[in-house]
């Protein structure tokens, strides 16, 4: 059984805004998603088995300290669900 991979591109990242909105469509979260860290670590941890791949992470740099907190959720996100492979 092949595993699905989601593909952020942190490019689209500009905004607090803009994050939620891309991973909102990277991963199909349902519309009433909350757009903010914990609704992300939520839904995260309900995936299915997948792998997370970040494209031009140091994009993430626009979002300053925000970014740390982003990624802080994957990483705890990853820890939680098993299931769930960062690359």
């Amino acid at each position: 059984m092949e595993v699905k991979e989601f593909v952020i591109d942190c490019r689209k990242m500009t905004s607090r805004a803009e994050a939620h909105d891309h991973l909102a469509e990277v991963f199909g979260f349902p519309e009433y998603y909350g757009r903010n860290l914990d609704a992300l670590h939520d839904c995260l941890t309900d995936l299915p088995p997948c792998r997370i791949r970040l494209e031009w992470p140091w994009a993430l740099g626009q979002l300053g300290r925000y970014a740390v907190s982003l990624m802080q959720v994957f990483l705890d996100s990853a820890e939680e669900n098993a299931g769930i492979e960062l690359i």
